[in-house]
């Protein structure tokens, strides 16, 4: 077995890529790069710029909020199969939350360009991504306006495949 042979496996057993057939999987894991984060680290801060989305292969994330204070509030906790970081890819917003690695975790990374391309490449890959995002609604107020907005965003995205124009 290759590697991309590998990655195409672990892609289909999670929520997003799940349902995508095989051929398309082989194409997207292309792409797809492998991240090893150890323990304890900042995947990225509240403010960030959105440059990537990220699935958890192995290990567990942590999604908080670090207030002015420095009190951080833990949102969720994200497991094997968990994506997250797709907000602010979707929004061309800033980060709205806090991911930490709680132990070595493997992710794999797509770049913001890459990510659109797929969006618009796969469109089994895009309905998947709707469900997963209208299943996994955000728990926090500021989560939900993000929610919100993506989801016109995403509309914007799949019009613009066909060349419509939706007002964000």
């Amino acid at each position: 077995m290759t590697d991309n042979d590998e990655k195409v496996r672990r892609l289909s057993e999670t929520e997003v890529f799940g349902s995508i057939p095989e051929e398309q999987l082989a194409k997207i894991a292309g792409v797809v790069e492998d991240r090893v984060v150890p323990a304890n680290t900042v995947i990225f801060r509240q403010g960030d710029p959105g440059d990537s989305f990220y699935i958890v292969h192995t290990g567990r994330v942590r999604v908080f909020l670090t207030g002015e204070d420095g009190i951080e509030t833990d949102l969720s906790f994200l497991n094997p199969g968990n994506s997250f970081g797709e907000i602010a890819l979707l929004t061309d917003e800033p980060r709205s939350t806090d991911i930490e690695s709680v132990e070595e975790t493997h992710l794999f990374v797509l770049k913001k360009n890459e990510f659109e391309r797929v969006l618009q490449e796969h469109p089994a890959v895009f309905k998947n991504f709707i469900r997963h995002m209208s299943e996994n609604t955000p728990l926090s107020e500021k989560a939900s306006s993000y929610h919100n907005h993506t989801s016109r965003c995403c509309l914007q995205l799949q019009n613009n495949r066909r060349g419509a124009h939706v007002p964000v």
